[in-house]
């Protein structure tokens, strides 16, 4: 995620992110892209608020990435129920929006690299991938052969 989206994030959360190390050389902090920024700041106003309870703080970010499609943030230290929920949420509301954009996305993959990306119409399209059959929407309804 570019720094322009990251940044206000990290700084409205520092007890959170207070561990986040970037992990390549562009110095982001976040593996993923800028479509999911709305999303990740959202959950990490709900984790902050619980983090900074305590002193020390209860559990602190680790990482914060796509994987399979899908946010993850990891984290460590005595992590609660109503924060499992929440990252459980984030992960499973991820698979909706456009990690590039933030439009309505659902998973699609790379027709040449297998890579599994939640992408909207038009982004799957720019980068080489087509949707993956038979996704659920968020009410349960089959997506097989939408667009």
């Amino acid at each position: 995620m570019k720094k322009a989206f990251e940044g206000p994030i990290l700084r409205a959360n520092p007890t959170l992110y207070s561990h986040l190390q970037p992990r390549f050389a562009n110095d982001e902090h976040f593996e993923c892209g800028d479509g999911w920024a709305a999303l990740i700041a959202a959950l990490s106003h709900k984790l902050e608020a619980v983090a900074s309870t305590t002193i020390p703080a209860a559990f602190r970010a680790v990482q914060v990435k796509q994987k399979l499609g899908s946010l993850r943030v990891y984290v460590r230290g005595n992590v609660s129920e109503e924060v499992r929920e929440s990252l459980d949420a984030a992960r499973q509301e991820s698979v909706y929006i456009c990690e590039k954009c933030g439009s309505a996305g659902r998973l699609h993959e790379h027709r040449s690299s297998g890579w599994i990306r939640t992408l909207c119409v038009s982004c799957a399209e720019a980068d080489g991938f087509d949707p993956r059959p038979a996704q659920p929407d968020r009410q349960g309804e089959d997506h097989a052969g939408c667009d």
